[in-house]
């Protein structure tokens, strides 16, 4: 399976990321500024199906359905925040209009992954997924937010 290539602008127009499949990275760069990227993001172990800023753009979240993760990223700094695998994954990511949450797409239209998040991504809380919500367990914090 392989990733498409893609690209979105930040909503307070400054940044634009970039994917390629070929790379498994996404690369920021400042708009009007040099055809250098500004940070190059590396983790993803296949290719990048989708790349969407938050409401703020100072993150970035990433999916790739060949790895089965999505990840979060400081964008300012180019820090990994947070790191979700979770099978079954679909390929298109979004935030919520507050930042507060993201969404996927499943394998199927009757899955959907949704990271609640309160207080930022320090502290994830609640995963929902097919319409059912829980709390994570003290297992699953650490791992997802290992990076």
């Amino acid at each position: 399976m392989y990733a498409g290539m893609g690209g979105a602008i930040s909503p307070d127009d400054r940044f634009v990321v970039t994917t390629a499949s070929w790379d498994h990275e996404a690369h920021v760069y400042r708009v009007g500024g040099s055809d250098t990227a500004l940070l190059t993001l590396r983790g993803h172990a296949g290719g990048i199906d989708d790349a969407v800023f938050g409401p703020d753009s100072t993150l970035l979240a990433t999916i790739s359905s060949v790895d089965e993760t999505v990840r979060v990223w400081d964008v300012l700094h180019g820090d990994p925040l947070l790191t979700i695998p979770e099978p079954f994954i679909g390929s298109r990511v979004d935030f919520s209009p507050d930042g507060q949450s993201i969404v996927t797409d499943g394998a199927t239209p009757y899955e959907t992954l949704a990271c609640i998040v309160c207080g930022g991504f320090g502290r994830l809380l609640t995963l929902a997924r097919d319409h059912e919500t829980r709390q994570l367990t003290p297992e699953e914090r650490s791992l997802y937010l290992s990076g």
